[in-house]
């Protein structure tokens, strides 16, 4: 499949080895512990698999910057290849904007007077802070993202609440990718 989809495809021996293991593991209900190194394919070996399966599969990445990489590259490619699909990426909760902390309910006002950072939060459907374009302070960051004192159904936005909604989307997708730490 990734050969008819994949323009330059070149099999790798190392990653069809990879997806026969992961497909076995599946198929015998045993947990596999897989080494592979860079460049051997491993995102398209575990997460094709899956999806051609149709089991659900939550991928934990060491860094940042691959967890994105298979949240905006790997896997909306493997979506194409298997619609239909739901993917989602979970982080913790501070990186995403609670609206009690961010909004002054009886001034009608908000209480961060950043303008770049109010355009955004009015259009955001998703309340992600890694989404925000421009960087925030610290101190901004710490002023509006959902923390530990949070809570939860007991807010009076709860039922619109970016966090719980993408805790609530996480539960419905066939493709969870995350970071280490979070698992």
């Amino acid at each position: 499949l990734l050969s008819k989809h994949l323009r330059n495809y070149q099999p790798r021996p190392a990653q069809l080895h990879m997806a026969r293991l992961v497909q076995r593991s599946i198929e015998m209900r045993q947990p596999a512990m897989i080494e592979a190194g860079t460049g051997t394919g491993k995102s398209f070996a575990y997460a094709a698999v899956c999806m051609a399966m149709n089991k659900k599969v939550v991928i934990a990445a060491p860094t940042l910057a691959l967890q994105m990489q298979l949240y905006k590259k790997d896997i909306p490619f493997l979506q194409t290849i298997f619609p239909g699909k739901k993917v989602e990426l979970a982080m913790g909760k501070t990186n995403y904007v609670c609206k009690a902390k961010t909004e002054d309910q009886q001034a009608g006002a908000y209480k961060l007077a950043n303008q770049e950072f109010i355009n955004w939060y009015e259009q955001t459907t998703t309340g992600n802070l890694l989404e925000f374009p421009l960087q925030l302070t610290t101190d901004d960051q710490k002023a509006v993202a959902v923390d530990d004192d949070c809570t939860g159904k007991h807010c009076s936005n709860y039922g619109n609440c970016f966090y719980y909604d993408a805790k609530a989307r996480r539960n419905e997708a066939d493709v969870v990718i995350t970071n280490h730490s979070l698992v």
